[in-house]
């Protein structure tokens, strides 16, 4: 739920309901604060975070998944955008669904051999998802095809094994492997066992369903621990600390979503909407505005 109140310097009440407000007179349960900037708030679970427009300032790619056709076109118009060279070709057994994405249409990947990538020829480009300055946002909206099947599948890489340099996303759901709707984290420098962030799963991340939901993730490598997080729905977030220093190099692979980088496929049997890069951190209230209470948000 969303509330619209008049916004200003001084607070005369507190948010506290999230079931509801009345539409005419003063609720003591929910923030009422004197002026005529009109404010939006929402409920994201715990407490209210504002909500305003979302900044695409640093958005290097998004995709909205509503091309019919290979390639998914990179549409972001911001200054910052890497325009056609962040462009999706689209390969093996993908099909796209039309009108059955978060927002419009979306592309549903069947966990064969199916594929979406930038190209080797754009390596460099994607360097600021892995480097010493590395700071970043990725959003991407997904549905799983099967909601606890017994199953693993890469969401988004540059890399895939620890002697490779880029990141690595992973959704695992083996029952052998001890992974209940796990994410998998790995920033990866070139030196196996000195890794960036060393093999990190984070159990019960995924819901376990086949709905519609957001996944955000952001690093920042200024910040003196917990540059990795992750959260899903714009809710509670998991952090991971940097163990290594980050490589200046290329990555080994290009930027692919829902199979792998490089090397053995780890193809995703699930759909995607509404993915966008940022090169900086989104605030929590930019998250909370993608999210939109489900619904999603076109940027």
């Amino acid at each position: 739920m969303v509330i619209e109140y008049l916004s200003s310097k001084r607070l005369i009440g507190l948010a506290s309901d999230r079931d509801g407000f009345p539409v005419n007179g003063l609720d003591p349960n929910w923030v009422f604060i004197e002026n005529d900037t009109l404010q939006s708030f929402l409920w994201d679970g715990t407490r209210w975070v504002t909500v305003g427009g979302i900044n695409t300032d640093e958005l290097k790619a998004y995709w909205k998944w509503d091309n019919p056709v290979t390639p998914a076109p990179n549409d972001s118009s911001a200054s910052a955008s890497l325009g056609t060279n962040a462009d999706l070709a689209i390969t093996g057994v993908a099909v796209y669904e039309p009108t059955g994405g978060i927002i419009g249409d979306s592309w549903l990947f069947d966990g064969g051999r199916a594929t979406a990538d930038t190209g080797t020829n754009q390596l460099s480009q994607w360097n600021f998802l892995h480097n010493t300055v590395a700071v970043w946002t990725i959003n991407i909206w997904y549905k799983l095809a099967t909601a606890d099947g017994d199953e693993r599948g890469e969401i988004i890489s540059t890399s895939l094994v620890t002697t490779d340099i880029g990141i690595r996303f992973d959704y695992d759901n083996r029952t052998a492997q001890v992974h209940d709707h796990a994410l998998l984290v790995q920033i990866a420098n070139g030196n196996s066992g000195s890794e960036v962030i060393p093999t990190t799963f984070f159990e019960n991340l995924f819901p376990n369903d086949t709905n519609w939901h957001l996944l955000t993730m952001t690093y920042n490598s200024a910040l003196g621990s917990n540059q990795f997080t992750a959260r899903v729905d714009a809710g509670n977030k998991v952090f991971a600390t940097r163990q290594n220093a980050e490589s200046n190099a290329n990555a080994t692979g290009a930027l692919t979503i829902a199979n792998t980088a490089t090397g053995t496929a780890i193809p995703f049997n699930a759909s995607f909407d509404e993915t966008s890069i940022f090169n900086r951190v989104l605030e929590d209230g930019e998250v909370v505005a993608l999210w939109n209470g489900g619904a999603g948000q076109e940027l």
